[in-house]
């Protein structure tokens, strides 16, 4: 799985999730993807993010890009950036009870 955040100057960003094949079977191959869209903000250590579409399409379900229009609903999590790291702390809710997660993400250009 590939996980990638584009911020733009002008406040959009995009938000993109490839999954790969299995380690047995094309692990180079996408054989899915999901691509947020929208717009953010920043207030201090927060980001908030507001979700406009959302693109997904899957090899042998959804072969076809699907596109949903979202309510822009707004959304965040604290971040920090040490160097080059861009890390957003936010809550998760696996099984039954909501857990403290961190991601990082390096930048690239």
């Amino acid at each position: 799985m590939g996980i990638v955040y584009e911020f733009e100057a002008d406040t959009n960003y995009s938000y993109t999730v490839d999954f790969y094949g299995f380690e047995d079977e094309n692990p180079d191959e996408i054989i899915g993807s999901s691509v947020r869209k929208g717009t953010f903000e920043i207030d201090g250590d927060s980001i908030f993010f507001r979700d406009t579409e959302t693109v997904s399409w899957e090899k042998g379900f959804k072969p076809e890009p699907e596109t949903r229009i979202l309510n822009g609903e707004k959304y965040g999590s604290r971040f920090s950036i040490v160097g080059s790291t861009l890390t957003l702390h936010y809550i998760s809710y696996p099984a039954d009870a909501p857990v403290q997660t961190q991601m990082e993400f390096e930048r690239f250009d």
